[in-house]
């Protein structure tokens, strides 16, 4: 993206979301979590600190602003909606829709997700 808020984003192209929350009280394992439904409702994908665990969010309180960053925004076109999750150690402490997006491609629809690949091929050139 280019650096300004959109909720039409390009599939397999760079995306990013950016937070900001406010902890009232010490937490002591703080894990953020954006998920991306589609439009009936199915949890299409979960992008976590869990996985990463990062140790700025170790006994955190006052505000946290934060980035995630996608290199590749996988999903093939269509409507979603996003959500925010913040728990500690596994245990909910507030949820809340973020916004509706749309993606958008110039490439056909097919499937649920573009799954980056690389692809190498070997052409015998000799063959007429």
């Amino acid at each position: 993206m280019d650096g300004k808020p959109a909720n039409v984003l390009d599939t397999c192209k760079p995306a990013s979301f950016h937070f900001e929350v406010e902890c009232l009280q010490t937490i002591d394992d703080l894990e953020i979590g954006i998920m991306i439904w589609d439009e009936k409702g199915n949890k299409i994908a979960p992008i976590t600190t869990e996985f990463v665990k990062p140790d700025r969010l170790r006994e955190t309180s006052g505000k946290v602003k934060g980035d995630v960053n996608l290199p590749q925004f996988s999903l093939v076109p269509g409507r979603y909606i996003t959500t925010i999750a913040i728990s500690e150690k596994g245990v909910l402490l507030y949820r809340n829709v973020l916004e509706e997006i749309s993606v958008v491609s110039s490439a056909r629809p097919i499937g649920v997700v573009r799954l980056p690949a690389e692809w190498t091929f070997e052409v015998d050139a000799d063959r007429p």
